[in-house]
């Protein structure tokens, strides 16, 4: 009895266990495959490195591109996140590359079995199977093209999918894909192509660059457009046949052509995007520069070009920050890649605002006071105005508006070459420790560059620093500024302005200081003659109240 009670409960478990007997294999295999991909993580894991570098983006304040530098390669590359994408261009690439994305796991075993299929029936290579991620790690880790390299890919792209999202992973490959020439990434191309972000582009513009995969070269719009076209009109297709279009939208889209053209990339006001790089990192620089701004100096510029041997140039800063809103050292970048604003040129008396504070704020002058204008003479040197003409006595504001010589080396007699020194310095000015300062530096016969002397204005006119002159010294000489440039005329916008001329007519200066900017206007010879032309009162005034109207409108 006990030993068919025991049979009976053996005979029982027996046929529990057959139906799992056809899982153990697969289940064996699936542990053991698992197991196998642990231990080569171990012994090669993959830290997926970026081998292609970014191109410097250089932007405006309001987000307008300036100039695509190219990257170490030699290719424009703009790396962008997800949302820098439009849904269709992602939904072309996934149509036209790999439409079982988001269900395999990095290899599609359905298009890995159709490719081998359809390569032996032909005898050839016809047909791929390469999904993105696969794809994805062959732009990490290119090698050549061998079964070693296929195998190795394989197992790269299996870790890959386990480290990075599929997200991420889409976004590597809009972001690195090469699309003909020198173009690497959908954006590059957008912008060559279309002209616009590839946030911006419709399922047509989106098939269209997702057409140029595999094959950039062969079907690229200048020189094979027909094949371009159809390779597009499938994945249109294919868009629709997986519900991402609907069918009438597919319609309106097959009868769209191209549409492709060539943008060439923008190289705008270079002076500035030049000193920019300089004083800037990264690749994503967003300037201060204001592209509104810019093309209002520009255009003006060019109605102001004093033509060939003479050059012009205009800086603009805000007055608060001292940010460089706009700059062209030249009307013309064809003509004069040089930057004049860098230049030290002979300033004229443009320092005089500096030198008449000065004298008020140490009490040897005053705006009721009038000032000797009279002959002098100095050993040899015999100082004139540049009018030739003395008036005796000249008031103090006078003497500051109309730049009267004599009276500004009286100030700077009572003040002293060491104060004026002084305050240059702490206004930004670069004196050599070494060059001893004469009488004649009340006339401007220091050379300093625009940029500097822009910067040197808007640090005097800021109450909020700390100078010799008192804030309330300071602003008493832009209110003897602040006036019309023809008399007779309204101040509108209110500018602080002076003028300067340079000895033997070499450099022309008008600098102003509006509500909210500093414009600096400068133009001068580029062949060491002077010109009839270089008169502060002249050229460089007019284009000074042409942009401050603009600007302070």
């Amino acid at each position: 009895m006990r030993i068919q009670g025991h049979r009976k409960e053996g005979n029982v478990g027996i046929p529990l266990l057959l139906p799992l007997r056809p899982l153990c294999f697969p289940l064996l295999f699936v542990f053991g495959f698992l197991g196998f991909e642990k231990v080569l993580d171990l012994w090669q894991p993959f830290e997926p490195k970026d081998p292609y570098g970014i191109s410097r983006q250089i932007l405006s304040a309001e987000g307008v591109l300036l100039q695509l530098l190219p990257n170490s390669l030699g290719e424009r590359r703009m790396v962008l996140p997800s949302s820098g994408f439009s849904k269709a261009l992602k939904q072309a690439v996934i149509a036209g590359e790999d439409h079982n994305f988001y269900k395999h796991s990095g290899i599609d075993p359905w298009a890995l079995g159709r490719a081998v299929f359809s390569n032996l029936w032909a005898g050839r290579r016809v047909s791929g199977a390469s999904t993105i991620s696969m794809q994805v790690c062959r732009l990490l880790e290119p090698r050549p093209r061998t079964l070693h390299s296929k195998l190795l890919e394989f197992f790269r792209t299996r870790q890959l999918e386990r480290i990075w999202t599929k997200e991420r992973i889409l976004t590597y490959y809009l972001n690195s894909a090469p699309l003909g020439g020198t173009l690497r990434g959908f954006e590059a191309a957008s912008l060559f192509w279309f002209g616009v972000h590839a946030k911006d582009l419709d399922p047509a513009q989106a098939a269209t660059l997702a057409a140029l995969l595999p094959a950039p070269s062969a079907r690229s719009p200048k020189r094979n457009p027909k094949k371009l076209l159809a390779a597009r009109n499938r994945i249109l297709f294919r868009m629709t046949a997986q519900g991402m279009l609907q069918r009438q939208e597919l319609e309106f889209f097959l009868r769209r052509t191209l549409g492709t053209r060539v943008h060439p990339w923008p190289f705008r006001a270079p002076h500035a995007v030049f000193w920019f790089l300089r004083h800037m990192r990264g690749e994503h620089l967003q300037t201060s520069l204001r592209w509104w701004m810019q093309q209002r100096v520009q255009k003006l510029m060019k109605g102001h070009d004093p033509g060939p041997g003479l050059g012009l140039a205009v800086l603009v800063l805000d007055r608060k920050k001292g940010d460089v809103l706009a700059m062209a050292g030249s009307p013309d970048w064809k003509r004069t890649q040089v930057n004049a604003l860098f230049s030290p040129r002979c300033v004229g008396s443009t320092l005089k605002p500096f030198l008449y504070a000065l004298a008020l704020d140490l009490g040897v002058g005053s705006p009721v006071q009038a000032l000797p204008d009279q002959p002098s003479h100095f050993a040899n040197w015999n100082p004139k105005n540049f009018d030739r003409k003395f008036f005796s006595w000249v008031g103090f504001s006078e003497a500051l508006r109309s730049s009267r010589n004599l009276p500004a080396i009286t100030l700077l007699q009572r003040v002293g070459t060491a104060r004026f020194r002084d305050l240059l310095v702490q206004l930004g000015l670069k004196v050599p420790e070494d060059q001893l300062l004469g009488l004649d530096a009340a006339l401007g016969t220091l050379s300093l560059t625009p940029f500097q002397l822009a910067q040197a204005y808007r640090i005097f006119g800021d109450a909020q620093q700390r100078l010799t002159p008192s804030p309330a010294s300071r602003q008493a000489i832009l209110r003897i500024l602040k006036r019309p440039k023809m008399p007779g005329l309204l101040l509108h916008p209110e500018v602080a302005w002076k003028t300067g001329t340079s000895s033997g007519r070499r450099d022309a200066w008008s600098i102003g200081l509006t509500k909210h900017y500093v414009i600096l206007v400068w133009m001068g010879s580029l062949i060491g003659a002077g010109s009839p032309l270089c008169v502060g009162g002249g050229v460089t005034t007019d284009l000074l109240f042409d942009l401050a109207s603009f600007f302070e409108a």
